[in-house]
């Protein structure tokens, strides 16, 4: 009889589970702040094994979403997100030269977001990772005094994601999170016929609102 008790309760509370995961529905959503490009270990053909280091300054970040919320915490969405900075120095063997022009990306992302359950506060933490393609592209890039050039390569592209949102109503969430978003090396060939690759690793910390519907 005991037992009995035990396999009802527990079905009992299988059957709760289920009703809350039915809770499923579509979201959308956009965001937009601050991107941070971190030093890019760059070579060039024309003087091969000369390490390279360029930096960029701060830039922005916006893009928007759309996904499918399973009711259980777990989510996928799609994403699209541009992301811009103005490169900065150039380091190669002890000198250091100014640079004009920005580097950008452009990339399509599918991600897997987990959201932690809070026993119904409005706060909701999440963790999430995601991947995709991105188009990297340098804009009017060179070191000052050059001929800046355009050139792109389109790459894969990941992501990690950890943040927090604040539900406003049952539809709105307000959100803060930080992505750490790379690509696979892009490669170029510059005007001279020179093989320039590159590497792009970047920090974005952005605020967005999405909707439930």
């Amino acid at each position: 009889m005991k037992i009995c008790k035990v396999l009802y309760s527990a079905l009992a509370m299988l059957l709760a589970g289920i009703g809350t995961a039915a809770a499923q529905s579509f979201y959308a959503g956009a965001y937009g702040g601050a991107g941070i490009a971190h030093d890019n270990d760059t070579t060039n053909s024309a003087a091969p094994g000369v390490p390279i280091t360029i930096s960029s300054n701060i830039g922005y970040a916006v893009g928007g979403f759309a996904g499918y919320d399973f009711g259980s915490g777990f989510r996928v969405e799609g994403e699209l997100a541009y992301r811009r900075n103005s490169l900065d120095e150039q380091s190669a063997l002890g000198t250091t030269l100014q640079m004009q022009g920005d580097a950008a990306t452009l990339a399509l992302m599918a991600n897997g977001v987990y959201e932690f359950q809070t026993g119904g506060s409005a706060l909701m933490p999440y963790i999430g990772a995601g991947i995709g393609m991105a188009r990297f592209s340098l804009i009017d890039a060179g070191t000052v005094g050059s001929t800046p050039e355009d050139n792109d390569d389109n790459v894969f592209a990941y992501q990690l994601i950890a943040g927090i949102g604040y539900e406003l109503s049952p539809t709105l969430t307000l959100f803060a999170d930080y992505r750490l978003f790379g690509t696979a090396d892009p490669e170029f060939t510059d005007s001279s016929g020179d093989v320039i690759k590159t590497a792009y690793l970047g920090s974005t910390i952005l605020v967005g609102i999405s909707r439930t519907f």
